[in-house]
């Protein structure tokens, strides 16, 4: 065990890596309100990947953001205050010496990641004892094997005696100039009582995304259910989320509407940047997607969310839901089957073509959502 070299007193300027995913950044987001409650003087930088790092633009909690790059991605010309973007591994251990940063916490569980703040020369390093890092952290901590994401990283701060709510929540920072800019493009699609229904079909990973022909399915059940009801294609409208690429996938779900749904058809893909993104999701009734960032996106917003769980421990990364004062009070609704081998976390080659979400059903996906929506379902 090596011995702690953490200073006496408070540090005066701290660095925190999670550098990765959309949904990465936004579990993080309870820790550093935890971080800034307890040292409110210190300088507090972060290292972000630069899709996803952009939701923490406005964050007070926080200093300065370092966006850490990949070669191959275009970075602004002028970057906004605050900010700045380094693409290469040696650039950003000599960034973060610069800085004379006094602790680093290490939210990212790879090897690389502890490597650079040692190199970097900080002195106090902080992190899980993943992927043998204990001779690279000053102060290793054990990964909890169960729990919440959010729970494992404010583990690291009860480690170090630091104070953690009981009840974590999720916050988003939307500035006037963005919230404008959508109110004016969303006004398009305005309706007195509106439904505005998100989809999100397209994961990361081609693994975690529900097969097509359930998605039309689901589509085909829910106008069935809303004509049933006496909600017309006036007041309700389909909104599809994504990147540029993910646009084909839901093409075939936009030709499956009925010629008088297809109107109400609303393609974004691609076409928002992330704060106008939660800024849209703000304005959705209900958000329906399978296990992705943009699920997050949504939690912190406040918008209801159902989402679909397939390979991935929804114990682990599912969507935030203890955001209200009683934390039985749930506003998801997540669904897995609850197969003997999920969660497998992709360890392995699944020998079943991934029947956890093959065979997740768009029957018990609608009830989901009209539960969400306040929509009884006919008997």
């Amino acid at each position: 065990m090596l011995k702690s070299t953490r200073q006496p007193s408070p540090p005066q300027r701290i660095v925190v890596l999670r550098y990765r995913f959309i949904g990465d950044t936004v579990l993080m987001l309870p820790f550093l309100e935890s971080l800034r409650q307890q040292y409110p003087q210190a300088i507090i930088d972060v290292v972000v990947s630069p899709n996803s790092g952009e939701i923490l633009t406005h964050c007070p909690w926080i200093n300065n953001l370092i966006f850490y790059c990949k070669k191959s991605e275009n970075t602004p010309e002028t970057p906004a205050e605050n900010t700045c973007y380094i693409k290469s591994f040696q650039t950003l251990v000599k960034h973060l010496k610069t800085q004379k940063y006094d602790w680093a916490f290490v939210l990212k569980r790879s090897l690389s990641s502890a490597v650079i703040p040692f190199l970097a020369g900080i002195p106090v390093r902080i992190g899980f004892n993943t992927e043998y890092r204990s001779l690279l952290l000053t102060h290793p901590l054990p990964y909890p094997e169960k729990g919440h994401e959010i729970d494992a990283f404010l583990s690291v701060l009860a480690g170090e005696g630091i104070p953690t709510p009981q009840t974590p929540k999720l916050s988003a920072w939307i500035d006037p100039a963005t919230d404008h800019t959508v109110t004016n493009r969303f006004a398009l699609y305005h309706a007195e009582g509106a439904i505005h229904i998100g989809l999100h079909a397209v994961a990361s990973n081609p693994v975690k995304s529900w097969v097509p022909h359930r998605w039309q399915a689901l589509l085909a059940l829910l106008i069935t259910q809303f004509e049933a009801q006496g909600i017309t294609t006036e007041t309700v409208f389909f909104h599809a989320f994504g990147t540029k690429s993910d646009s084909v996938a839901y093409e075939p779900m936009l030709a499956s509407l009925p010629p008088n749904w297809q109107p109400q058809w609303v393609d974004w893909c691609g076409k928002t940047d992330l704060l106008e993104t939660q800024a849209l999701l703000k304005r959705m009734t209900l958000l329906v997607g399978v296990d992705s960032g943009l699920l997050h996106l949504a939690a912190c917003v406040g918008t209801p969310v159902v989402g679909l769980y397939g390979p991935l421990s929804v114990e682990r990364w599912g969507v935030w839901g203890r955001t209200h004062a009683v934390p039985e009070v749930v506003a998801h609704q997540l669904l897995f089957l609850g197969l003997a081998c999920q969660p497998c976390g992709l360890k392995h080659p699944c020998q079943n073509s991934f029947q956890c979400l093959g065979s997740l059903s768009e029957h018990w996906v609608l009830e989901a959502m009209m539960k969400k929506l306040g929509v009884r379902q006919p008997t």
